[in-house]
């Protein structure tokens, strides 16, 4: 069997009435994901070669042997969320790190955010997944209340297009709503400190100014 193969672990994934068997190399799970398999069995991991899990999807786990198997490609949000919570289920940091650089790169294509709305990004089944499955200071949280405040800002280049919001965030978590709201006072309490600053410096570099002028005409 080739689980019994030196060097190969064999992990079944049970999702419901399906299953699928994968077979990856030891050393490649070791090196890409060390915490994995002490995850499963903290104390006999180092002999298991063959697990099962049922707690994760088999589409999940299809692509944790992408990533580590280095064929990762690009992915819709909600999955790539799917994939960072077994990653930190699992604490596979680098996956879920690897995820949140993802999602990252994606809010800087400014070409593909300019087309369409954030609640085409964040949908509410991804909010409602994100937020029933990570904790409040979750990064992830943070990037995706980051993302939606700037491109439904009042101050972005990109929101003319997608300001008619409202229809559709009765269907969000109130945790993210709010999330959402903080995130925006913050803001604009930010930006009004921002002004009052500078106009602080403006006045004082005025005030510096004057005298420079008079002394010069005596």
């Amino acid at each position: 069997m080739r689980s019994r193969l030196a060097g190969i672990v064999q992990i079944t994934v049970i999702e419901g009435s399906k299953s699928q068997v994968f077979h990856i190399a030891r050393n490649l799970l070791d090196s890409k994901a060390p915490t994995f398999m002490s995850a499963i069995d903290p104390t006999e991991h180092a002999k298991r070669t063959a697990v099962q899990l049922t707690d994760v999807r088999i589409e999940v786990f299809d692509h944790f042997v992408d990533w580590i198997e280095g064929r990762f490609y690009g992915y819709n949000w909600l999955l790539l969320s799917r994939i960072y919570v077994f990653g930190d289920n699992y604490g596979i940091h680098t996956l879920r790190d690897f995820v949140l650089d993802k999602i990252e790169a994606d809010t800087t294509s400014f070409k593909k955010l300019c087309k369409s709305s954030p609640l085409d990004w964040i949908d509410s089944e991804m909010a409602i997944y994100v937020y029933g499955n990570t904790s409040d200071k979750s990064p992830l949280r943070n990037i995706l209340v980051d993302f939606f405040c700037m491109f439904t800002s009042p101050l972005s280049p990109n929101t003319a297009p997608i300001l008619n919001l409202s229809a559709g965030l009765n269907q969000y978590p109130k945790d993210f709503l709010v999330d959402v709201m903080i995130q925006r006072l913050s803001a604009a309490t930010f930006e009004q400190y921002c002004k009052r600053v500078a106009g602080a410096n403006e006045d004082y570099q005025q005030d510096e100014y004057v005298p420079n002028k008079k002394r010069k005409g005596m």
